[in-house]
């Protein structure tokens, strides 16, 4: 059903039955509500999924907000699943948000690294992005120095013209998580592409602002780049994941814990180590595919007549 139908109902139903102060409390979080609706493009309720309600929650929390004041607007979100029709065939994904099955935002076993397969198949389709295209190249640039860097959200749409070391291939993220400063390190290709997304969307303060107030992009606008994406895909990437994939690759191929905290920007060591299981569940996953073993079908053990033995082992024969 279409949400905006949905939340014309719930003003005649539900807020209409109620005191003036109960109707100014529904006004003020329907109103952040509505907001996060329409900056995620969201139509139809169906469509709705936890990851994008716990993007709403993660934006509500670095915004300052109370944990009471989150859960009251994530009941605004639940009375509008409820008003639907056919309230007894919830999706999947509403039944998630409806029993509160979301997982803590901070928490890398709700965003999974990509696998080997999904992450080269993202890289096509930002390599497939028309850099002669000034919108194209500059969300292929934010695409990059997610995929890069590892750096959260809200520290690369923070990036400012000054913070970009030219000469020693890096950038100084000021605005971070941990409010320390760190460095996250640049490609060739990167520095190219950047230099030349300066030069055609000739951005004034940060490297991918908004356009209309020359300030700071929204976090929900980066969030359609990567809805977009996702629709594309068929799986779900956002910046929380490729975060995860950053961390978990450069573990996967030899960086040490402590080069992947400063790199993630972690303060401490435990915080990287939590990343450690995702490396091991891909070690178990790949093991499950390859192993010698698993070409054999349960019941379909090679016959006792066809192994041969030797004096110093036991050999199958060819």
């Amino acid at each position: 059903m279409e949400i905006k139908k949905l939340i014309e109902s719930f003003k005649r139903t539900k807020m209409a039955q109620t005191t003036e102060e109960t109707q100014r409390f529904y006004r003020d979080h329907l109103k952040s509500v509505e907001k996060w609706i329409d900056d995620v493009g969201l139509k139809d309720i169906n469509d709705i999924t936890a990851d994008m309600v716990n993007d709403f929650i993660i934006d509500l929390k670095n915004d300052g907000l109370s944990q009471k004041t989150i859960n009251n607007r994530l009941g605004i979100i639940k009375q509008l699943i409820k008003l639907r029709l056919l309230p007894y065939e919830y999706t999947k994904e509403q039944n998630f948000i409806m029993q509160g099955i979301l997982a803590r935002p901070t928490d890398p076993e709700h965003y999974p690294a990509l696998t080997r397969e999904q992450f080269s198949q993202f890289l096509n389709y930002v390599k497939k992005l028309d850099e002669n295209k000034p919108q194209e190249l500059k969300r292929k640039i934010a695409f990059l120095l997610f995929i890069g860097s590892g750096a959260r959200n809200s520290e690369v749409r923070n990036i400012r013209l000054q913070d970009v070391d030219y000469d020693h291939k890096r950038i100084i993220l000021k605005h971070t998580k941990t409010h320390s400063q760190r460095h996250i390190f640049l490609d060739k290709k990167t520095i190219l592409l950047l230099e030349k997304h300066i030069a055609i969307n000739n951005p004034t303060t940060y490297i991918i602002q908004n356009e209309m107030t020359k300030g700071v992009m929204s976090r929900t606008m980066v969030q359609k780049y990567f809805l977009e994406a996702t629709s594309e895909l068929g799986f779900h990437v956002c910046t929380h994941i490729l975060r995860a994939t950053f961390i978990t690759m450069m573990i996967e191929d030899g960086t040490s814990l402590g080069s992947v905290m400063k790199l993630a920007g972690h303060k401490h060591l435990t915080t990287t180590e939590r990343y450690l299981h995702m490396v091991d569940d891909r070690i178990a996953a790949e093991y499950e595919k390859h192993n010698p073993l698993a070409q054999i079908e349960q019941g379909d053990w090679i016959p006792a007549e066809r192994i041969s033995k030797s004096s110093d082992n036991v050999l199958l024969d060819a």
